[in-house]
């Protein structure tokens, strides 16, 4: 079975952002509620776990990262300027999900979105068909 509630963010160099800040924004929202997922945490992985379902979140800053982004941004449809931009992120941040074919976790899936969408100049794309999400 695959993966579902996908996006690929893309970080530019000038972008001050980090793993650890994603992390610690999406304590914050999700601490606002009432059922909280168990966090698991590790060096490129954030793990938000419920009994029957989890969300990952994945971080990238490795040397194939640039080359990632470049192949990203050609198949990307975007304009020229955004492009341009997405060839030069070094950081990568994405999600997946399990199946949740009911819907049941569409909104904790949002509010990963909306933590990344908090920090400004994450080129934020659908996975499937190469859009912007902002």
């Amino acid at each position: 079975m695959g993966y579902q509630y996908r996006v690929i963010g893309l970080v530019p160099p000038e972008v001050n952002v980090d793993f650890e800040s994603i992390v610690a924004a999406v304590r914050v929202k999700f601490s606002q509620r009432n059922l909280l997922p168990e966090i698991i945490r590790t060096a490129t992985t954030c793990e938000l776990r419920y009994q029957d379902w989890s969300i990952r979140i994945f971080w990238s800053d490795g040397d194939d990262v640039l080359s990632v982004s470049e192949e990203i941004a050609q198949h990307a449809k975007v304009e020229a300027e955004d492009k341009l931009g997405m060839t030069k992120c070094t950081r990568h941040v994405s999600t997946a999900a399990d199946p949740d074919p009911s819907m049941t976790h569409f909104n904790d899936y949002v509010f990963v979105v909306e933590v990344l969408e908090s920090f400004p100049g994450i080129y934020l794309l659908d996975p499937y068909d190469g859009t912007l999400l902002t």
